[in-house]
């Protein structure tokens, strides 16, 4: 069972060593989704993109960690905003705007609270970490970019307003149906 665990370790250890290797020297700030924060068109400090005809965009990533507590699996699903790959048409900057890109990151965290709750109910051991861990993530990560493009055409990108409005009940409604998987603010 060591040879196993120290296998794992090594794994983790190796693929956090190359993805360290991708990052640039200083790290670029993120902001955690934390209950009752709210973007600010100020967080939105990316380069707006020639090409684009957009507003504005909202990145985020959906980070996932592991660590081992005696024999059980913590897993550590984070949800945070990136400032820098974010993005806003100054002409288009309005709370109407605003209120539609917080509803993606909110989107975001939906299915971070999600993933904690699979990852948390499933039974997970050494040899099935990876088949079973992988396979939450892909399904969730699919289910909220679909969620996302639902919201998007649904909206016509908050154009329509009847929609945006149902939209942000039906977002806060499944914030509110596993607020019980929400992470701790940082």
């Amino acid at each position: 069972m060591r040879l196993i665990s120290i296998a794992f370790l090594l794994s983790i250890l190796a693929f956090t060593t190359i993805n360290k290797a991708d990052e640039p020297a200083t790290k670029p700030h993120k902001i955690h989704w934390c209950e009752g924060d709210q973007l600010k068109w100020n967080d939105f400090k990316g380069r707006v993109p020639a090409m684009s005809s957009s507003a504005a965009q909202t990145a985020y990533e959906i980070g996932f960690d592991i660590d081992m507590d005696g024999r059980e699996f913590e897993f550590i699903v984070t949800c945070n905003f990136l400032p820098h790959k974010s993005w806003v048409r100054k002409k288009d900057a309005n709370d109407h705007i605003l209120r539609h890109e917080q509803l993606h990151f909110d989107i975001a965290e939906i299915y971070a609270r999600k993933m904690r709750k699979e990852l948390k109910e499933t039974h997970i051991t050494v040899n099935n970490l990876q088949s079973k861990a992988d396979k939450i993530y892909e399904k969730n990560w699919n289910a909220l970019t679909k969620m996302q493009r639902d919201y998007d055409r649904e909206t016509n990108h908050s154009i329509n307003k009847k929609e945006q409005a149902e939209w942000d009940a039906k977002i806060t409604k499944l914030l509110e149906e596993n607020l019980k998987y929400t992470s701790k603010c940082h």
